[in-house]
């Protein structure tokens, strides 16, 4: 099936904004011992892509007047761009590099993994219900897949090495077509011919892994 295509005309201001929707994937397909494996996977695709470092990959962003991110969830995994539509095609390059050349450097998963780890323990530290959450959700789903948190687990997080990453990133992608999303002062046949055809190569690609959510009851 094509790649679904949602266009929102935005004449007001010179920007554009990209989202792409993974479905079928998110932090559900992580292993039991390594929750957090799809969080630190999703973070590094931004921390240098293309043989840039992460601090170059951001400066260029910047001096782009463009900015990056994604969204993780148990039952799918987003990203996305926002740019001044004068530099789009540079702003765009950047973006799919981090999706398709992430560097996956040694230093800056052994980073990001510090630093997820201390956020994981200081929002639990402060954020009571946090915790109460993850009791809750164990007995609700008893420690499936399903109930996984997006954040992890902190033996989760220290278990997870780089190789792991390397070989659970491209689960980010799942296995059915992506849905993108597309804000911007282009009109709508312009955004598809130069935003839509960038990610034609996104093709679904299943591997037979059965997925958490199929025949949840």
């Amino acid at each position: 099936a094509p790649m679904k295509f949602l266009y929102r005309h935005a004449l007001a201001f010179p920007i554009t904004q990209v989202v792409l929707i993974f479905p079928r994937t998110g932090v559900c397909l992580d292993p039991a011992d390594r929750q957090g494996l799809s969080r630190l996977a999703s973070r590094m695709l931004f921390a240098g892509a293309g043989g840039l470092s992460h601090h170059e990959y951001n400066c260029r962003l910047e001096r782009l007047g463009a900015g990056s991110g994604s969204s993780l969830s148990n039952d799918h995994f987003s990203m996305r761009l926002v740019t001044l539509t004068e530099n789009l095609e540079p702003a765009l390059d950047l973006f799919l590099d981090a999706m398709l050349r992430p560097n996956l450097d040694g230093e800056e998963f052994r980073r990001l993994r510090e630093e997820l780890h201390s956020t994981w323990i200081s929002d639990r530290e402060e954020h009571k219900h946090l915790r109460a959450q993850d009791v809750y959700l164990q007995r609700i789903y008893g420690g499936q897949p399903t109930g996984y948190q997006a954040d992890g687990t902190e033996q989760g997080l220290l278990g997870t090495s780089l190789d792991d990453v390397r070989g659970h990133y491209p689960s980010l992608f799942g296995h059915e077509e992506p849905i993108l999303g597309v804000l911007s002062d282009l009109p709508r046949e312009e955004a598809e011919r130069r935003i839509a055809r960038r990610f034609a190569a996104l093709a679904a690609s299943p591997n037979g892994r059965p997925y958490p959510w199929d025949g949840f009851q």
